[in-house]
Parts: structure tokens; C-alpha cells; sequence
């Protein structure tokens, strides 16, 4: 992702990226990360309130997320919500037009982005 003020790209790599199908609403699992962007996906980051790891993917109209109310209808985008997230690249934080990757935030105030790449290598 890179960072919106500084323009500062950085990056968080995982040796496991999976998702499982649609019968499990498309659960992501990551593990083995390496990057300089911190691993905002895993618990012992960011604490399992906010993990995205094992989380269900979440849509405006199919809320698969923790909270009572609906994080991908707050913040109008899909994404593996827990309660509701600790970085989001569909997301528009705030109402504003940046998304956020939490982790970050000593880089940035609420670690916003101004542009993310999510690329898959199939093994």
C-alpha cells in the first residue's frame, strides 16, 4: 500500500493466502508474513477483536462479520470485517477517500492510503 501524504509504498507478504469457497463464505487464512507494513491481518498484531485471519468475507447485503451492526454496510465496501478492522483496502475510512492498514499508524495519522495492489501468485 502506499502511504497517502508521503507517497512511501510499503508492503506485507504472506507464504499462506488462501480463501475458502463460498459454502464457508469465502473465509481468508494467511499465515508466514513478511513485509515492512506489519502484519495487520494476524491477532498477535492486532489482538483477535480485529484479526481478519479465519474471518468470513462481507458484503453491504451479506453481513458475515462480528459486531451487531453491519461493518461492510458502515463502510460501504467488502471485506474480511471482524470487529469491524484493523486495515481495510476496500474501505473508505472515515468517509474520506483513503483506506487504511492500521498498522502503519506510527508512519501516518490512521495510517491512511492512498493506493493498494493485492496480488496472488498461484504455487
Amino acid at each position: 500500500m502506499q502511504l497517502y501524504t508521503s507517497g512511501e509504498w510499503f508492503n506485507a507478504n504472506y507464504a499462506t493466502f488462501f480463501i475458502d469457497a463460498e459454502s464457508s463464505y469465502y473465509a481468508l487464512h494467511v499465515s508466514g508474513y513478511t513485509g515492512n507494513a506489519m502484519d495487520a491481518f494476524s491477532a498477535a498484531v492486532v489482538g483477535s477483536q480485529y484479526s481478519a485471519n479465519g474471518m468470513n468475507f462481507s458484503t453491504p447485503d451479506a453481513d458475515h462479520d462480528t459486531t451487531e451492526g453491519s461493518c461492510a454496510l458502515s463502510y460501504g465496501a467488502g471485506w474480511w470485517f471482524n470487529n469491524c478492522w484493523w486495515s481495510c483496502l476496500t474501505c473508505y475510512y472515515n468517509k474520506m477517500n483513503y483506506m487504511a492498514w492500521y498498522t502503519l499508524v506510527n508512519k501516518e495519522l490512521h495510517a491512511r492510503a492512498r493506493a493498494s495492489r493485492m496480488m496472488i501468485r498461484s504455487t
